[in-house]
């Protein structure tokens, strides 16, 4: 990809209130592969092969789309490996050693593109029928019957895995000389997740029976292309995380294979999918929620609250102000992260697929929470700016928040006292700079700014450096007291008794946030769990994360976020998700 390209893509955008990128224009490494966005087109097959050979027609269909600035383009839905996988919607027939031709065709139009191309490579086993293709038998690890299909099948022998664990990586190997970037293997309802899924590995020991047996013949596949493309050929996986059907696949066995697969160390990327599709009930039925889903309030829409509502079901989100993205908001404000607005998009984008519904200038109150007839709330309300390391004077002071909001205009001299080390104060240094106004900002720790990292630091250093911005470590902020029109500052250190008075037009505290839980301990009582979170259920992500204290009370209560205590962007959304994977 050349560096025109990303630049083209990742540009900044112009708005009315700053400046914008869109995050899915931004590069994504996978691997050794740099992809120019992060827009793919997923593996379905539009059945134009001919003779089983991806040829002109089925070329232009994906060189368009290359055309139009996807990164990557799947290719083939289930282009079989083995004669014996006879296709059933006119799929690539990836075991011929002609379709390599075919394929470095496709794969040299698209990479003019800057397009990345893999394909999807498969046994279907059952999920086929004797009568296509060579007539030959179809085979599985079961002698049971695809409703789907309505194929019987013959249970495979040793002869027969080694055949087919060979027949896999000759595709793998066919795939790599067309000049491929990876490929993805469908275990999902194909001969794999058969394989895999005790309601249909009849298998003797050592391919059935435990659960490594039934993985076993998956990782020899793995293992059997791995040592034929070697290790930098890009691989993936898409399966069943959960069969949702009694005796079959199941959530934890799910979340097990996704950790060998990670362990092995043969696999790229992992594509998840929760459902079956051995009949049209269970095919219909892929990732919508059961009937017994969860109805939700979610208070407040900033980053931990817009992830609660993407993750959970059936969501009413009660916001206090006018549109969403709290904190994430006054963060966009300065050019050095106007990227975050992209966390706001995205929310709102997933949404339209969502059962989600905004009351946004709503102020929640517990009888607003109460009725709506909730079975969980979430309360992401974050958290208001905190003052409290003046021993006197609080009232004084203001947040970088009111710069930021531009509620408070800066003076002429100013102190940024930055208690927390973090972007706030120096993105209100800046603005407070560029104004013309003198600011100097100080802070106790004995390094400036810690949680800021060295190279996100540098672009804030270079515009205040040329203001003349002072930097001032290992003094602490006192107190404050008024004096005609300014204000008299007591400036002390941790490391003696030394105070010394300086004067100041404005003064400005940036110490974190103190939570907005006013509501949260007013439902608390209501709750079924009290509030109360299992630490070592979340951790394992098994069992009952909230704990039953009340089981007739009416909903479950969590708090997320800044409204826990004052933390970052990155807490408040792995708070909402790996919370929202057990709602």
């Amino acid at each position: 990809m050349q560096d025109s390209e990303v630049g083209r893509l990742t540009k900044m955008v112009s708005k009315k209130d700053g400046w914008s990128r869109d995050v899915l224009l931004l590069p994504y490494q996978l691997k050794h592969l740099t992809l120019k966005n992060r827009i793919k087109t997923t593996s379905h097959e539009p059945a134009y092969p001919e003779d089983g050979m991806p040829k002109e027609r089925y070329r232009a269909y994906h060189e368009m789309r290359a055309k139009a600035g996807v990164a990557m383009t799947m290719t083939a839905g289930s282009a079989t490996v083995s004669r014996d996988s006879p296709p059933v919607f006119n799929n690539v027939l990836a075991y011929k050693d002609e379709v390599v031709r075919w394929m470095a065709e496709l794969t040299d139009a698209c990479h003019a593109h800057g397009c990345a191309v893999m394909i999807q490579l498969t046994h279907l086993g059952r999920r086929t029928g004797w009568n296509k293709g060579d007539w030959l038998p179809s085979v599985s690890s079961s002698h049971y019957r695809e409703p789907a299909h309505r194929a019987f099948a013959k249970k495979m022998e040793d002869h027969d895995i080694e055949r087919i664990v060979s027949d896999y990586a000759d595709a793998a190997e066919r795939m790599k000389a067309a000049g491929l970037d990876g490929i993805e293997l469908q275990a999902y309802g194909h001969l794999i997740d058969q394989f895999w899924s005790p309601l249909t590995n009849k298998m003797d020991a050592p391919y059935g029976g435990s659960f490594d047996n039934r993985l076993r013949f998956g990782f020899m596949v793995l293992d059997a292309i791995r040592d034929r493309v070697g290790q930098d050929f890009i691989g993936g996986v898409r399966y069943t995380t959960d069969e949702v059907e009694k005796g079959a696949i199941t959530e934890e066995d799910g979340l097990e294979i996704a950790r060998r697969l990670r362990d092995s160390g043969q696999v790229g990327f992992l594509k998840v999918i929760r459902g079956g599709i051995h009949t049209d009930p269970a095919m219909t039925d892929v990732i919508p929620a059961a009937n017994s889903r969860r109805r939700t309030v979610v208070v407040g829409a900033g980053p931990g609250g817009l992830e609660a509502a993407r993750v959970a079901h059936d969501v009413a989100v009660l916001e206090a102000a006018p549109e969403p993205g709290g904190q994430v908001r006054l963060a966009a404000q300065s050019r050095h992260r106007a990227e975050k607005d992209g966390i706001i998009d995205w929310h709102m984008a997933q949404y339209a697929a969502r059962d989600v519904r905004f009351q946004f200038n709503t102020f929640a109150e517990a009888e607003n929470v109460t009725a709506l007839s909730p079975d969980m709330v979430v309360i992401a309300t974050g958290g208001l700016p905190e003052k409290t390391i003046l021993e006197t004077g609080k009232g004084l002071a203001i947040s970088a928040w009111d710069i930021l909001s531009a509620d408070v205009p800066p003076r002429e001299i100013v102190l940024i006292y930055d208690d927390a080390g973090d972007h706030p104060a120096l993105m209100a240094a800046e603005i407070i700079a560029e104004s013309g106004a003198q600011v100097e900002i100080m802070t106790r720790d004995r390094s400036f700014v810690p949680e800021i990292m060295g190279m996100t630091l540098v672009p804030y250093m270079r515009a205040l450096q040329k203001t003349g911005a002072v930097f001032t470590v290992t003094r602490t902020l006192k107190s404050l007291v008024r004096s005609g029109n300014q204000l008299e500052a007591a400036i002390g250190t941790d490391y003696s008794d030394l105070v010394e008075k300086r004067m100041y037009d404005q003064v400005i505290v940036n110490q974190g946030t103190l939570p907005l839980d006013d509501l949260y301990f007013q439902l608390k009582p209501l709750s079924r769990n009290r509030g109360r979170v299992d630490h070592d259920a979340l951790v394992a992500n098994s069992g009952d994360v909230f704990p039953q204290v009340d089981p007739n009370a009416g909903f479950d209560l969590c708090r997320i976020g800044d409204a826990v205590f004052s933390r970052n962007i990155h807490a408040a959304v792995y708070d909402a998700q790996r919370l929202g994977l057990r709602w």
